[in-house]
């Protein structure tokens, strides 16, 4: 009898092991693959079938709500459906977030804000990124900026993207290429703002 005993706890001790083993590495598995079905349908712009696949209910089982959530704004932003990304950012702010989630939706909600030149909501999620404890200064620092050039058409950064171009990486150059040439548009300066792209 004891030598059943003994025997029945190796096997339940190997079926534990084999049973956690398997609850990491599968959902790791599934985890890749969904993405990178996800990812693909991005690519191909097909909106069809990520939001098909999306709405799988194992989804549920492979991913926090707010990683499904933060997926779905990003296929509204590839779509530029204004409906979709507005439903996005109304889901983030009726939901309890963690610090880092909220860096990052009012991060983006802040450039997707600018980017379509509302003032109101980029100035709401630009404060509400600046009154994060440990919000990042720099970052904070540069989201200002970004409202001063793109909503309040400003060019008070000229001379200081000027000198940043000269000693950007190859990587920077574009970027600050870019707002150089907004800046100049503000300023009235076409030719400077052409030879900035």
């Amino acid at each position: 009898m004891e030598m059943i005993m003994e025997q029945f706890g190796f096997l339940f001790v190997g079926i534990v092991v084999v049973l956690f083993a398997l609850s990491i590495v599968l959902p790791r598995f599934f985890r890749k693959r969904y993405l990178d079905r996800l990812s693909t349908c991005l690519i191909q712009r097909n909106y069809d079938a990520f939001d098909e696949w999306i709405e799988r209910k194992q989804m549920k089982w492979i991913f926090a709500p707010f990683n499904i959530d933060f997926m779905k704004l990003n296929r509204a932003l590839a779509a530029n459906d204004t409906e979709l990304i507005q439903a996005a950012f109304d889901r983030f702010s009726h939901c309890h977030l963690s610090p880092k989630q909220e860096e990052t939706v009012y991060y983006h909600g802040f450039y997707y804000y600018v980017s379509v030149r509302d003032q109101a909501q980029a100035r709401r999620y630009g404060k509400l990124y600046a009154d994060l404890k440990g919000a990042d200064p720099f970052v904070k620092e540069e989201m200002q900026k970004y409202y001063d050039v793109f909503i309040n058409h400003s060019w008070d950064y000229i001379d200081e993207y000027e000198e940043m171009l000269k000693k950007a990486k190859e990587t920077e150059r574009l970027k600050i290429s870019m707002f150089l040439a907004k800046m100049y548009e503000n300023k009235g300066d076409r030719k400077k703002a052409k030879a900035c792209l």
